[in-house]
């Protein structure tokens, strides 16, 4: 019974992958349906995943303290080039790599500057060129 569960939660599921901290993140159908509605991100599924896999900024979420978001900047590219990935784990220590987490939102450069943001808690060094 428990390994048709899983089966099930596996094929409801787009994609499952580990973020930087080493925390299975999941990304379903349903929620796969839902960003889609941001026009910005039809189709952007990889950068999804690399946001979660290579983020540039990790913040904690003002709303929520299992919530937490991934931004991913490109430095080649202008500042609007971000890719947010919104992520509710089971627990909000999240940096010990032992949670599980879905991703709630995520949306592209037309809504960079939004979000409840809290502090950061990680980043990777990487800057843009400067425009």
């Amino acid at each position: 019974m428990e390994r048709r569960q899983e089966e099930l939660r596996l094929e409801a599921c787009l994609f499952e992958v580990s973020d930087l901290y080493g925390n299975t993140v999941s990304l379903s159908l349903e929620r796969w349906q839902y960003i889609q509605k941001h026009p910005e991100m039809c189709g952007q599924e990889e950068a999804v995943r690399k946001a979660l896999q290579e983020p540039t900024v990790i913040s904690m979420s003002s709303d929520s303290d299992q919530r937490f978001i991934f931004d991913r900047h490109h430095p080649s590219a202008q500042r609007s080039n971000i890719v947010r990935v919104v992520v509710e784990y089971d627990s909000c220590e999240i940096q010990k790599g032992s949670s599980t987490g879905d991703v709630i939102t995520a949306y592209g450069p037309l809504k960079s500057n939004t979000g409840s943001i809290g502090s950061m808690i990680y980043f990777s060094g990487l800057t843009r060129r400067s425009q």
